[in-house]
């Protein structure tokens, strides 16, 4: 019960502190409103990607022209030479001879991702395009009905001689492998669906004029493209397969993936700064000779340990679910979580508070003065959201049963930040096994890191504040 009280006044006296809606509500919660409507208005950097491409695809026989068609070849240079909106080469391509060896180097940032083909291409893409182009032609020939009334005849035959290519299937399904959190993997998602629409879209014009060529009537039709892009990206099916984070058919678009990064980031930043609350009410208990009347009050050193682990264990709580309800309220909240990723969630709240009482009482060891404290812990805030992953991607260093380790797996903010941006995106990007890894990993560095803070501060603190 002592330790339970002791936890009631702590969270009391930080309620009652202006420090805390200052440092610790005040400067999170102003970015999160300032970077989530400036999202708004950003787009990812216009770059040249790097992309890998695999295909074990072989050509087939053109049934309308008896040429060998290599759709593969051809949608291969249409990817190689296609430039964006300002003049830039879009992708530049490497070449895979097996998927393994793709999904390391995505992993390793390598490549911005990657682009799998299926061993029927050729035969899929050769149908889609003569049926678009059978698309296309019908209705060009209804259209020359009023246009041409003494063609009747030669037009109802053309009608009747294209309709078997009406009755064409294809099963199209192109794999694209990355990390759908990151922006230029969605951006290379993107321009590729879209190349690969122009791609079928030319196609189909091309087999639309072989086909008009075979029926051999005299008059001229004009085929819109247009209509062919438009059909095209409506019909063909891609499967997104997401690397070190199972598999799935979803695209997060660059709102989701922005909001992904924001939200964890303030969360984590506004527990860690209730650190200077944290450390400005052991200044005070030092001040009003709270440790020295530990021993009048039968209070032990485990007990007020205990109280503070529990107090800040609940604060951290309490400002995540603050901050995630503020998002929703603006808007920012646009993720379909599942029971065990609010979970994870809460239980990484948890281990943050117990992480930050332990940054108090180590700070609160060794530096007395109430300015010194809050630089020191806004300065490490902002370097542990640079290893975390939060400003920037961070290029693993070696891969270890499936899962990639960086040197910043060392700070404990790194799976902190992981396992919430994860947990938002459980339900349609991560998997929970990946997301289980770096929440032991926080847990194994909140106890480690506690431990090593009760020790000092119980000899350095306790100790002095006894013999006084």
């Amino acid at each position: 019960m002592i330790v339970i009280d002791l936890a009631i006044i702590r969270i009391k006296q930080v309620i009652r502190s202006k420090e805390f809606y200052f440092y610790v509500i005040g400067f999170p919660l102003f970015f999160l409103i300032l970077f989530g409507f400036l999202s708004k208005g950003w787009a990812p950097t216009t770059k040249t990607l790097d992309i890998g491409f695999y295909s074990a695809d072989s050509p087939v026989v053109d049934p309308l022209t008896s040429e060998l068609l290599d759709m593969e070849k051809e949608f291969y240079n249409a990817l190689n030479t296609h430039q964006n909106d300002k003049g830039l080469k879009t992708f530049t391509l490497e070449n895979y001879t097996n998927i393994e060896t793709l999904d390391t180097d995505i992993q390793e940032l390598t490549i911005e991702g990657g682009i799998e083909l299926p061993d029927d291409f050729s035969l899929q893409a050769g149908n889609i395009s003569r049926f678009y182009a059978s698309l296309i032609l019908t209705q060009s020939l209804t259209e020359a009905f009023s246009l041409y009334p003494a063609e009747w005849f030669g037009i109802n035959e053309s009608l009747y001689q294209i309709t078997p290519y009406l009755e064409t299937s294809a099963n199209l399904i192109i794999k694209f492998h990355g990390d759908v959190t990151l922006q230029t993997t969605m951006q290379a998602y993107t321009s590729i669906w879209q190349i690969m629409s122009e791609f079928l879209g030319n196609y189909s014009v091309i087999h639309a004029n072989s086909i008009w060529s075979e029926l051999k009537l005299t008059y001229a039709l004009s085929f819109d493209l247009n209509l062919t892009q438009q059909s095209t990206n409506n019909t063909i099916s891609s499967e997104v397969l997401l690397i070190s984070a199972g598999t799935g058919d979803v695209v997060e678009d660059f709102q989701s993936e922005f909001f992904a990064r924001l939200l964890p980031g303030q969360i984590l930043q506004t527990i860690l700064m209730s650190a200077v609350s944290a450390i400005w009410l052991l200044d005070e208990e030092n001040k009003t000779g709270m440790l020295k009347r530990m021993k009048l009050t039968k209070l032990n050193s485990i007990q007020y340990l205990g109280g503070i682990l529990l107090a800040w264990s609940i604060i951290a709580l309490l400002q995540g679910i603050f901050m995630l309800v503020f998002a929703a309220i603006l808007g920012f909240f646009n993720f379909a979580i599942n029971p065990l990723a609010w979970l994870f969630m809460l239980l990484t709240m948890i281990l943050l508070g117990v992480i930050t009482a332990t940054i108090a009482l180590l700070v609160g060891s060794f530096i007395q003065a109430r300015v010194a404290a809050p630089i020191l812990i806004l300065f490490a805030s902002t370097i542990h959201m640079f290893v975390a992953e939060y400003y920037t991607d961070i290029k693993p260093a070696f891969t270890y049963a499936g899962k990639s380790f960086s040197w910043f797996d060392l700070i404990f903010l790194r799976p902190a930040f992981l396992v919430m941006k994860n947990s938002m995106l459980m339900e349609s990007v991560s998997g929970a096994t990946n997301v289980l890894f770096d929440l032991l990993l926080l847990f194994i560095w909140a106890v480690v890191i506690f431990i090593a803070g009760a020790i000092i501060f119980s000899k350095f603190k306790l100790r002095y504040a006894e013999k006084e």
